[in-house]
């Protein structure tokens, strides 16, 4: 029987942890920017709530978000690198770029899971993308 699920404060406090582990793979002093927290707040909040909703979603889904919040974290550390100074501080600016390519290949997963299962792909937006 699948446990609880958290609420989506909870999930996204602890993803935004594992994206602050990927920021580390790319450089151990690593960190992120107080705003990144809010705009990613911000950005996924609605649908963590109703995705959350869903019995068991947590449970069946926890592992690929958790590979997807590292690899924002690994690619908002390497954008980060591109800047004059090196800073070891990932911009909003970077975290951004980051979070927009994960949506992108996450649309693309879902998308391509719809199709190899012979459905109609939905309108844009992974059920945890947007």
């Amino acid at each position: 029987m699948p446990k609880k699920n958290p609420t989506a404060n909870q999930a996204l406090k602890f993803l935004y942890g594992q994206i602050q582990a990927g920021c580390r793979v790319v450089d151990p002093a690593c960190t992120l920017d107080d705003a990144n927290f809010r705009l990613y707040r911000n950005r996924y909040l609605m649908s963590f709530k109703e995705r959350l909703k869903q019995k068991g979603s947590w449970d069946r889904d926890k592992e690929a978000l958790i590979k997807a919040a590292k690899h924002h974290g690994v690619i908002a550390a390497s954008v980060a690198q591109f800047s004059v100074d090196k800073t070891q501080v990932v911009s909003l600016q970077s975290f951004v770029k980051a979070g927009h390519v994960i949506e992108v290949e996450c649309e693309a997963y879902v998308r391509s899971l719809a199709a190899r299962a012979g459905k109609k792909p939905g309108p844009l937006g992974g059920p945890w993308c947007w």
